[in-house]
């Protein structure tokens, strides 16, 4: 089998096997600072795509170049979010951010 191949090859040459890993990472490693990350949610989408045009259609509409978003969770009440106390509290976060 192809594993027991792999061990026996290690087994015979630790040394051969510890240098071709130690370049594998360094070779790894070195690619690090090449990598770029964009966590931006709006680049996942392709600029052509219909609900990315028209969200920047409508940002261009509004001025709205500084968009927060927040997170809503209830997992007391067995409807979620979805009831009267914490609909009201959204609402009411909401328009504490609406004055900043």
């Amino acid at each position: 089998m192809v594993h027991e191949r792999f061990i026996s090859i290690s087994m015979k040459y630790p040394r051969a096997v510890m240098v071709a890993v130690a370049i594998l990472v360094i070779a790894a490693a070195a690619m690090l600072p090449r990598i770029k990350i964009d966590t931006d949610p709006e680049n996942m989408l392709p600029p052509d795509q219909a609900a990315r045009v028209f969200h920047d259609q409508v940002k261009e509409d509004f001025t709205l170049w500084d968009m927060m978003v927040v997170g809503v969770v209830n997992e007391k009440h067995p409807n979620g979010i979805y009831n009267p106390a914490t609909l009201t509290r959204v609402h009411e976060l909401t328009r504490e951010i609406q004055k900043i």
